[in-house]
């Protein structure tokens, strides 16, 4: 996460952004090595607690660039593309414009928990710019629920923040990535 974080601009830039740091499962290795530990009776180290939970890589950037702007950690399931994004757009509202860095990443599930995998798995870490823009380029993204209505999902080969950066690269005009709650359909404002 903080490699691709780094690489969207210069400190100047990384200084003064507000971010939105998502991940579905966070570190999940790392609390099952704890959670061993702990079912054996082993010491369990601290410093491997303060890395497994689900904000450390938003405080690491933080305390390794010296932003102080809004910064927020969130996971949500099949929805965390999504409702980064919605974080994003919030965070930017709020602030009434600017720019927003989001970054999205997850590795796959160590093998004790593959009977909760329910998505491709792969190891990726994605970031993007959040920045308001009307006109041609921009990119919409709106929500449904009703799955009769609006473009199909896609029946993606990769989790969806991958699935969604193929997507930006593409050039194709919508996508819309479904979970069982929601249906997520971003679409370029130039294109109908």
């Amino acid at each position: 996460m903080l490699k691709v974080a780094f690489g969207c601009g210069g400190p100047s830039l990384l200084l003064g952004i507000p971010t939105v740091f998502a991940s579905r499962h966070g570190d999940t290795t790392t609390t099952i090595e704890l959670l061993e530990c702990l079912a054996s009776k082993k010491p369990v180290s601290a410093n491997q607690f303060s890395h497994s939970v689900h904000n450390t890589q938003a405080g690491l950037f933080t305390i390794a660039t010296g932003n102080r702007r809004p910064a927020s950690a969130l996971a949500a399931g099949r929805d965390t593309l999504g409702c980064s994004f919605l974080e994003g757009l919030g965070v930017l509202q709020r602030l009434g414009g600017g720019s927003v860095l989001l970054v999205i990443a997850d590795e796959p599930l160590p093998p004790v928990l593959s009977p909760f995998v329910d998505e491709p798995q792969a190891a990726y870490a994605v970031a993007f710019l959040l920045e308001p823009h009307d006109g041609p380029g921009a990119i919409t993204l709106s929500l449904g629920d009703d799955p009769d209505s609006g473009d199909l999902p896609v029946a993606a080969p990769w989790p969806q923040p991958v699935e969604f950066l193929r997507w930006i690269v593409s050039g194709e005009p919508t996508i819309t990535l479904a979970s069982p709650a929601c249906r997520w359909t971003w679409r370029r404002a130039d294109r109908r």
